[in-house]
């Protein structure tokens, strides 16, 4: 008769320290399992460098559109594609990429399409043997080119004299002039007129015989060009049916006249004309106390196809697109009514209405230095994003900056 075989079972001690011995397994999981983990890691942030890079392509793209919609159509096409190129390499600057990408660009339709790539070096995605990944952008921008009526309603007042304040008006209304001529125009597509305002407007002497105004007791010989509020509720928009009363310059006080004249609406396209703006703008000199609602009437007078300068086109005309741009240092003080602020700011409102009536189709932008009714300039402007703060004077220039490239964008789409 056979044994039966014993076969000896470790004991319960051993097999549960068996079980427990498993750090060769978890380092060797542990090892296979971290370059991947890195390699996804890593491969975000290099996704998130090409993502930023993408941005910064199109920007550059978009920059490079507009500024080929000034050329779109007289360049031929292999000088189109040259001009492309040559502007995106000066607006494009990158610490990812080296040189350049080519930009390929076409027109079509009233539409300009730039397109690009670059190959932006990676660092994780190294591990797995990708050196490079490439990045896609482009931008679109229509060049059929609106026509431009701009009424720049700026502040004349005394307190302008102070802390560099007309200095840098000057400067920040000039070169305003000087890039919207360089958009090179054809003959009418950009107007502007300028109106200098403080408790009155000054008229060209020859106005002295329109029907339109009212020589209010001063002689044609002494008559220096002033007008101050027309009767209510004239005094807040452009509608006929009162005169503009003749004052003494600088009113009430009969001085000498040292504010500078309203210029009508000025061809941005004829040099000699240009050069006469840059002159009037030049010429401002700050004086007497502040009433915006005179500025704002004159700047809807402008922009109005009647009486009493009639040389703009008609509201709503298609193809044409109006604006005002008021800037302004201070609160209201005196008006032909009123020596109180809250009594001259609801004229104020008043015109700031009339001017944004849908019917007229007039965009509004508002700048306010350092001081004056913030509420009140922020309505006024036709949404408050068109609303800008100069903290100083050093922010003149960047606000003109902000709505000229507003304006030109409007400009330059179809």
């Amino acid at each position: 008769m056979f044994a039966t075989p014993r076969i000896a079972f470790p004991t319960r001690r051993l097999a549960s320290r068996l079980a427990r011995d498993e750090r060769g397994n978890v380092a060797m999981m542990f090892g296979l399992t971290l370059v991947p983990l890195l390699f996804m890691v890593g491969s975000a942030v290099d996704y998130a460098r090409g993502s930023a890079e993408r941005e910064h392509l199109v920007q550059a793209l978009d920059a490079t559109g507009l500024a080929l919609a000034h050329d779109a159509k007289t360049l031929n096409d292999a000088d189109f594609t040259v001009r492309a190129n040559q502007i995106f390499s000066a607006m494009y600057r990158s610490n990812e990429v080296a040189g350049t990408p080519t930009v390929i660009a076409s027109r079509n339709n009233g539409r300009i399409t730039v397109r690009t790539a670059a190959d932006v070096p990676t660092t994780f995605m190294r591990l797995a043997g990708v050196n490079t990944m490439t990045v896609n952008a482009n931008a679109a921008v229509n060049y059929g080119t609106k026509k431009l009526e701009i009424a720049l309603v700026l502040d004349n007042t005394g307190s302008m004299g102070q802390m560099g304040k007309m200095a840098a008006l000057k400067v920040a209304a000039t070169d305003f002039l000087n890039q919207l001529a360089a958009t090179n125009p054809a003959a009418g597509d950009i107007r502007v007129s300028i109106v200098p305002f403080s408790t009155q407007v000054r008229l060209p002497v020859s106005t002295y015989n329109a029907s339109w105004l009212n020589p209010n007791g001063q002689s044609q010989a002494a008559w220096k060009g002033c007008v101050t509020d027309r009767d209510q509720d004239y005094d807040v928009n452009a509608n006929t049916g009162a005169a503009y009363p003749a004052v003494p310059c600088a009113w009430p006080n009969p001085v000498a006249p040292t504010q500078s004249e309203l210029v009508g609406l000025t061809d941005l396209s004829v040099p000699a004309q240009l050069a006469d703006l840059r002159t009037r703008v030049n010429a401002m000199t700050p004086n007497g106390n502040t009433n915006i609602t005179i500025g704002l009437s004159w700047g809807l007078a402008q922009l109005s196809p009647g009486a009493p300068l009639s040389s703009a086109a008609n509201f709503g005309q298609t193809g044409v697109e109006k604006f005002v741009v008021l800037l302004t240092d201070g609160d209201n003080t005196q008006s032909r009514w009123s020596n109180n602020t809250f009594s001259i700011d609801q004229r104020t409102r008043m015109a700031c209405n009339a001017v944004k009536d849908p019917s007229k189709k007039i965009t509004v932008f508002s700048i306010r230095v350092i001081a004056g009714n913030a509420n009140l300039l922020r309505d006024c402007a036709t949404n408050p994003g068109f609303y800008y703060e100069a903290a100083d004077a050093s922010q003149i220039q960047p606000a003109f900056q902000a709505i000229l490239k507003t304006i030109t964008a409007i400009h330059l789409a179809s």
